[in-house]
C-alpha cells in the first residue's frame, strides 16, 4: 500500500473536512500561511516543530505525523516497507 504524503494527508483528512482555512490553521499553528502551504503542497517536509504544533490542533501525536512522513519518504526512494495499522 502506497502512503500519501503528509501534506496531502493533512489537507485531505484534516484541513478540508474541518472547513478551516489555510490562514486560520496557520494562525493556530503560529506559522506563516506560506510555510503551511509549502507543507500542504509537498514543497517542504514536515519539521519536528510543526508536528508538535499539529498535535495541539488535532488529536494525532507528533511522532505519528513524523513516522508517516518517514515511511512516505522511504517509499518514494523505493525502499520496501511493510505498512500496518495506518491511522489518520
Amino acid at each position: 500500500m502506497k502512503l500519501v504524503s503528509v501534506g496531502r494527508l493533512l489537507k485531505e483528512a484534516y484541513l478540508e473536512p474541518s472547513g478551516m482555512s489555510l490562514n486560520t490553521l496557520a494562525k493556530q499553528l503560529e506559522v506563516s500561511p506560506s510555510t503551511l502551504s509549502r507543507v500542504l503542497t509537498d514543497k517542504s517536509v514536515l519539521t519536528v516543530d510543526m508536528a508538535i504544533k499539529l498535535e495541539k490542533v488535532w488529536p494525532r501525536k507528533a511522532y505519528t505525523w513524523l513516522n508517516h512522513q518517514v515511511k512516505h519518504q522511504l517509499q518514494e526512494v523505493g525502499y520496501d516497507i511493510k505498512i500496518t495499522n495506518v491511522s489518520v
